[in-house]
């Protein structure tokens, strides 16, 4: 009889442990997909920031360049 208790209670126990460590499992998969959306959502804002930024500089430069052009004067000849 303490044979058949002592077989359920190291039943019981590994039940528990494997029960623990599913949901252990199952709070680091969560925490994991918690971090990756974190980083990606950080990366997009950055990547968003920096092509705004150079978008920015283009449209503020583009005329400087324009008007920085050497123009040159097209000579007509008159007969």
């Amino acid at each position: 009889m303490e044979k058949a208790m002592l077989e359920i209670v190291v039943g019981q126990s590994k039940i528990t442990q494997t029960t623990g460590l599913f949901a252990q499992s199952e709070e680091l998969k969560t925490a994991f997909q918690y971090i990756q959306h974190t980083k990606n959502a950080k990366i997009t804002h950055t990547f968003s920031e920096t092509y705004i930024f150079a978008a920015t500089f283009v449209l503020l430069c583009s005329p400087i360049a324009l008007w920085s052009e050497e123009r040159k004067i097209q000579k007509t000849n008159f007969i």
